[in-house]
């Protein structure tokens, strides 16, 4: 295992976006603030997912768990500061340990509690989203988390949930037509993390009439 340095610069702007917009909402909405980020989070998720799911379609591959986290992918990469072990990486099940995350140094020095709300909603959203809802997330431990010196992520596919059909797209045994062929992984970099996380944080807190300093954050261009 090894870091690379390259980008942490990089990769901790998402992070700062992230607990400034979480911090300002918490603070001027209180309860109302904290649904609201929520909502924003899982609606980040979700709209990772769907990019990757749309992605891997348009490579013509299929939508398992194998390359959900791929080069950048759902979760922090070795160029963005990453420290991963993979435990299991394959079409069905997916275990890996962060050991280290440019994002959760920077939310643990902020607020670790908004930094593991960030965890528990992403995940789950971003997972089922990427490859299909009946997939199952458990967090067994996060950074963000006192206590935890790792986070534990693992994810389930399991056919016998599925139907034929959901099987055939997320699995190349299970349709007759696939035809294995060679294709390029496309990496998420930091900007286009931060723009889709504005994105869900304004339409959010626009829904809901909360258009103080938490909005103001996410309308600003400069990370678009």
């Amino acid at each position: 295992m090894s870091t690379c340095d390259c980008r942490c610069a990089e990769s901790n702007k998402f992070a700062r976006l992230f607990i400034d917009i979480a911090s300002a909402l918490v603070k001027e909405s209180e309860f109302e603030g904290k649904i609201a980020l929520r909502q924003a989070v899982r609606m980040y998720g979700g709209m990772m997912g769907r990019m990757r799911r749309e992605f891997m379609i348009s490579a013509g591959q299929k939508t398992n768990l194998k390359h959900a986290f791929d080069d950048g992918w759902g979760i922090p990469c070795t160029r963005d500061g990453a420290v991963r072990e993979w435990i299991e990486k394959s079409e069905e099940q997916l275990f890996v340990n962060i050991l280290e995350c440019p994002f959760a140094r920077v939310w643990n020095e902020e607020d670790a509690e908004l930094g593991h709300a960030f965890c528990e909603e992403f995940y789950p959203a971003y997972i089922k989203a990427a490859s299909n809802e009946k997939a199952q997330i458990n967090l067994g431990k996060t950074l963000t988390n006192e206590g935890d010196e790792f986070c534990r992520i693992s994810c389930y596919l399991r056919r016998t949930n599925m139907s034929q059909d959901e099987n055939a797209v997320c699995f190349p045994d299970c349709d007759p037509a696939f035809i294995e062929k060679e294709w390029k992984d496309s990496p998420m970099d930091d900007a286009a993390r931060c723009a889709v996380l504005k994105e869900c944080f304004r339409h959010i807190l626009e829904s809901a009439g909360l258009r103080g300093t938490a909005y103001n954050i996410a309308s600003d261009s400069e990370t678009r």
